[in-house]
């Protein structure tokens, strides 16, 4: 007579067996910040200092024993220099996101701060290390700006922001993760505006 596996045991051989088969896990996650200002969508960036990814979103690696949305909010608090750290608590968990490969991206209406904010010290002691100091200089670049280097990015092989939108000296590069997570953004209609009606490619 042959036994039958009873429903825990098949539940932890499907646990044990699918990561095998090329379920991804992730392991690090961001926030794609973005703000509107009279009826145009703004999504803020940063280069990254002593880098040659050039400008960004904002994310890192998970740490043992987060989930992953305080690793997202983390990394953009410490990205962002704190500036953030007093909004209302963000419920990530019920907040747009898109998933690349092992990386996911919480899209976050913020209010704004104006660029040059962010490279002021913080007020606050513990955000002092050298994790705050990873990102910068920062600029709000507009949506249609970003979505014209996609499509010139993509014909071209390289993603490059105009000189007009970034402080003169630094880099103009889109680091590629970031440009695929804000195609995918846009493509999901998480940046339209609220009152639009946005056909998702799927």
């Amino acid at each position: 007579m042959k036994k039958r596996l009873g429903p825990v045991i098949l539940l932890t051989l499907l646990v044990q067996v699918l990561p095998a088969c090329g379920q991804l896990t992730i392991d690090a996650a961001g926030v794609l910040a973005f703000t509107r200002i009279q009826g145009t969508t703004y999504v803020l960036l940063a280069d990254h200092r002593n880098s040659e990814r050039g400008w960004g979103t904002f994310g890192g690696h998970r740490e043992k024993g987060e989930a992953i949305e305080e690793t997202a909010w983390r990394e953009f608090t410490e990205e962002t220099r704190c500036i953030y750290r007093d909004l209302p608590p963000v419920d990530l968990t019920m907040a747009p996101r898109v998933t690349e490969g092992t990386y996911v991206s919480y899209l976050v209406e913020v209010p704004y701060v104006p660029a040059q904010t962010f490279s002021s010290s913080s007020a606050y002691p513990d955000c002092q290390g050298p994790e705050f100091s990873e990102r910068g200089p920062w600029a709000w670049v507009p949506l249609d700006v970003l979505e014209r280097v996609l499509e010139e990015g993509e014909a071209e092989g390289q993603y490059r922001l105009p000189s007009s939108c970034v402080p003169e000296g630094s880099l103009n590069r889109l680091w590629r993760v970031s440009a695929t997570v804000i195609h995918s953004s846009i493509r999901e209609g998480h940046l339209a505006p609220p009152d639009s009606t946005v056909e998702t490619a799927r």
